[in-house]
Formats: C-alpha cells, structure tokens, sequence
C-alpha cells in the first residue's frame, strides 16, 4: 500500500540519493497532494519525512546537481501539501497534526534553504497566512499557536510575520479578519523577569526595534481597518487593538478618527472606543472637543443591554474623576444617571446610586440637590432631559426626586441604598468596581442572608370561644 506509515518511518531512516527511494518517497508525497482519505498517522510521517530532507540540504546547501533539485522540489511539495490540508481539511485532526508538522519546520528553514544566519520571517509569515486563509474553524490549532508564541523570538517576531502575512494584492475579507483577530488575541505581553529566553529558532535573531514594531504595527492596522465588516467583527477588531496592538505602539494618536467614528456607531463598539479615547487622553495628552458631551450622550436605557456596561461605568468614573469640572456639567450627569435608574434593574441600580454619591462627594455644593423643597415632580422639575449638553440642561435647578420614588422599590438593597438622600454622605467614596460585577443573584443571596427581627407580641389568650359554649355545643349535636 502507498500510503504505509511503517514505510513513511522507515524511508525517513533510509533517506539517500537511490533511484528506488526517490522513487518512492514520490508516491508517498503524491498520495498525499492527491489523495483527500489520508489518516492523521500518514501525515504525522510525511512531517518526519520533511524534516530529514531538510536536514539532507543543510548538509548540501552548496551542492547544485539532480539530487539537491530533487530534494528541493519534494520539500516544496510536502509544504504545500500540508498547507493545503491546515487550510481545506475538513478533520480537525488531520490539520492539527499538519499544523504541527508545518510548525516543526520553522527552525530548520534557516538552515535549509539560507545563505544567512537570519530568522525566517517569510517561513513564519506563511505559516500565518495558512491560518488567516483557512476556510475551517482555526481553534483546534490555536492552543498550538500559543504554545510557539512562548517563545521569546517568536513572540516578538509575531507583528513582522502578520504585517508580511497580509501583504497581498486584495484587503482581507471578513472571515480572514475574524481569524487574524483570533490569532492576534494568542499575543501576550513578554514578562519583565531575569529568566533565560527561550528560542524556538536556533538563530540569535535581533528582536525588533520599537519604531520597527510601530511601523509593522500601523501597516497592518490600515489593512484591518479598511475592511468592511459587522458590528460584531467590529467588537472583535476593537477589544484586539485596545489590549494586544495600541499598547506596543509608539504614539497611536492616528487612531483618534477611527475611536471617534467608532464613538457614533452607539452600544458596545462605543464603549470600546470610548475607552481608547480615554487611554489618548491620559497618556498621550489628546484634545478630544466636546468629550463630556458625547459621554452625556451614551447615557440611555440601550446601555443596559450592552455586553461592556461594566466597562462603561469604570470608564465614566474615569472620566468624572475630576474635582475640577463646573458643577452645572456634573449636575447634569447625577440628573441623567437618576433618570436612568427608574428604568434600570435591580444590579444597575445599585451602581448608578453608588456613582450618584461619589459624584456629589466630589462635589459637595450638589448637596442642594439632595434636598430641595418645591420641586418633588416631573411637571414642575425644570430639567431638560433632551439637551444634549448636560451643563446648559439646568440640572443644577433640580432635585433628585427619582431617588426619592427608589425608596420604595420591591428589592429592599435598593431602596435601602436610596435612603442616602435622607442621610449624611460618608467623607470617603465608595469602591463602584466592588458592585460591577454582581448580579441579580449576589442580590438575592444577600437578601437571604439578612435576618428579620421578630417583633415581641403580648396578648391575652381567650378562656373560651363561642363554639364551647354548652348551648352552641347542644345546637350541633342536634344537627348530627
């Protein structure tokens, strides 16, 4: 049979310029590129077998005859055949295992088919490419991906081999940038520790230079970002750029036009992109005009419904952490946030009324808002609920009498959180971040825990009833 793994094995052993095992390992590589039943055994050897022709030219690098040709050309093949599978199989066995074998192939390339003691990025960027271009699902092969991403030069590497990787004649489609994503969400920063480096090229490769790695970085972001793509891709893209490719960038102040279109699509891309126009605005001193406004903006009911409201809450803390704002402009953000919490659920609540207080803490003459008789209604509230600028929507004329209306919510967390406004305020702030990640069920088991104190009763118990008086007694025994 062609496709014998024992013989695959041994053929690897045996490997020399003779007719019969030339003749051989070509069947064995046009089983392979032919055949669509191969077992993930046969491929497994064929990646053996790929290795020892690699090792076979390293030995020959300067020899040029029919056999070195040879060689070459049935290296070739074996590589392309195995691209072929990582990238068409539809066994996700059969590409694990051609996956590993294409991986394995990495560090001899160098030495195999380079004049240079260089790293081969293009051998890298290929195997990048096989991912990006799969038409199958790539998460088997991710957990592999990650484990070559330990090492040290493939880790730095990774930014050059994804910039070559998607330098082709087209931008790429959708489901090449959902798997580009997920291959960039495989990246962890390098830790700060006196470890050795481990290398899984055996090549001193010079890690790149930051303004080297800033230019990778923005070729292959204009790339991504001219893609037309869903809002979900979008979410992807973003969460991917704020946590793995913005932080190794030089100055990602060109990302502002994007984060601020980002900002009117609305829901959880705005969120996303609010919080990278906050990290340019501590870090990178941005001038963002008008910030508060369309911060004000993003405050209505469809943020409950958003996957990164946590997030939101954090990032308005941030931005609101300022004592040095005009209080009418955080007048009208306590207003809009107690508007939101008449409509809000239980968990929601409870933030924005932990927001309200250490907004006013930080702001002690919004205290007036807490207590302000003659305006307990909505006819006679003068706030403007549909200014789009919270300083000019005379908020600071208010009173916070939706606070009032929580106190008597149906979950008792709630409306004892909403007794502040009948209290002193504390001179700390509260921890908001301790409350963004409960839910309905933190609530309920809370309550739950909470023991009700039992009221003392005193009464006098009755000496008889009416139905053991002996006339009513003698009735009823008259009826039986």
């Amino acid at each position: 049979m062609v496709m014998s793994e024992n013989r695959v094995q041994s053929l690897t052993k045996e490997l020399e310029s003779s007719d019969e095992i030339i003749v051989e390992i070509d069947e064995h590589l046009s089983a392979l590129e032919n055949s669509n039943d191969v077992s993930a055994e046969f491929v497994s050897s064929i990646g053996s077998m790929l290795v020892e022709i690699s090792k076979k030219l390293k030995t020959n690098k300067t020899v040029q005859n029919d056999y070195t040709s040879w060689l070459k050309d049935s290296y070739n093949r074996g590589n392309d055949a195995l691209e072929k599978i990582v990238t068409r199989s539809a066994k996700k066995d059969l590409r694990v295992v051609a996956f590993k074998a294409l991986v394995g192939l990495i560090p001899l390339h160098n030495d195999a088919f380079e004049s240079k003691n260089m790293f081969p990025y293009n051998k890298y960027a290929d195997l990048l490419r096989t991912l990006m271009i799969c038409e199958h699902d790539i998460s088997p092969v991710l957990p592999h991906l990650k484990d070559v991403l330990r090492y040290d030069d493939m880790k730095k590497s990774l930014w050059k081999a994804l910039d070559l990787a998607t330098q082709m004649d087209r931008l790429p489609v959708v489901k090449e940038l959902s798997n580009i994503i997920r291959i960039v969400q495989c990246y962890e920063a390098p830790k700060k520790t006196e470890e050795p480096k481990q290398r899984f090229v055996r090549v001193k490769a010079v890690p790149l230079k930051p303004k080297e790695t800033d230019k990778c970085l923005r070729r292959l972001w204009e790339r991504l970002a001219m893609v037309k793509m869903d809002k979900d891709v979008k979410q992807l893209l973003l969460l991917a750029l704020l946590e793995k490719i913005m932080p190794l960038m030089d100055r990602p102040v060109f990302l502002t036009d994007y984060f601020m279109g980002s900002l009117e699509e609305g829901g959880a891309i705005a969120v996303l992109a609010l919080q990278g126009i906050l990290e340019l605005i501590q870090k990178y001193n941005m001038n963002y005009p008008d910030v508060y406004g369309k911060l004000y903006s993003m405050f209505t009911p469809d943020l409950f419904q958003t996957p990164y409201k946590s997030r939101f809450y954090y990032l308005s803390n941030l931005f609101m952490s300022s004592t040095m704002l005009p209080e009418a402009l955080v007048a009208g953000f306590v207003k809009r946030l107690a508007r939101l919490a008449l409509v809000a659920s239980p968990t929601d609540i409870i933030i924005i009324l932990t927001f309200i207080i250490n907004l006013i803490i930080r702001h002690p003459n919004l205290k007036c808002l807490m207590s302000r008789p003659g305006i307990a209604h909505f006819d006679s509230d003068p706030y403007l609920p549909n200014e789009p600028n919270p300083a000019e929507s005379r908020a600071i004329d208010s009173c916070l009498w939706e606070v009032k209306l929580l106190q008597d919510h149906v979950v008792p967390t709630v409306a004892h959180t909403a007794h502040f406004i009948d209290q002193e305020l504390p001179e700390i702030e509260k921890d908001m971040s301790a409350f963004l990640d409960h839910n309905i069920q933190h609530i309920f088991e809370k309550e739950m825990c909470i023991k009700v104190e039992e009221p003392p009763l005193t009464f006098e118990r009755p000496s008889s009833t009416f139905l053991h008086k002996p006339s009513v007694m003698l009735a009823f025994s008259a009826w039986e």
